[in-house]
């Protein structure tokens, strides 16, 4: 199972449907892939090739598990960006700020539930010349 070869962002909306799903018990790559709204959509032949293979309960258990570390340090991570924005006001920094959003690279960034983007792969057998040990791997 390949979802991140298909969505760039696999904690978007559509990854977290598909995820939320599968965690939930689904197993059919064409119900999961109907899960998708936004421009997954368009995807839905290649999101069925990418989620099929074998995901076991215990590769559910460990995904949700990354998914809710995930919304803690993302949540962490917000709340850490309020503070530091409040100090910077109280301290009469609010037109800096608002300089610094001019950059580009620097301008409010959108909500960061899609970061960072764990990468989840599970396939149905080794690949070949790999050992039975080194089949199945979840990363995030």
């Amino acid at each position: 199972m390949k979802l991140s070869s298909v969505l760039s962002d696999i904690t978007g909306a559509d990854g977290r449907a598909i995820l939320g799903t599968l965690i939930n018990g689904e197993r059919d790559p064409g119900t999961l892939a109907e899960l998708a709204v936004r421009r997954g959509r368009s995807k839905v032949p290649a999101l069925i090739d990418a989620l099929y293979g074998q995901v076991t309960d215990h590769h559910a258990f460990m995904c949700r598990h990354y998914l809710e570390k995930t919304d803690r340090l993302t949540s962490a991570a917000d709340r850490i960006d309020a503070r530091i924005t409040a100090l910077l006001a109280r301290l009469g920094h609010d037109q800096n700020v608002a300089d610094l959003d001019t950059i580009p690279a620097s301008a409010p960034q959108p909500p960061r539930s899609s970061s960072p983007r764990p990468a989840v792969t599970w396939r149905s057998s080794p690949p070949p010349g790999t050992s039975p040990a080194g089949s199945r791997s979840v990363r995030g």
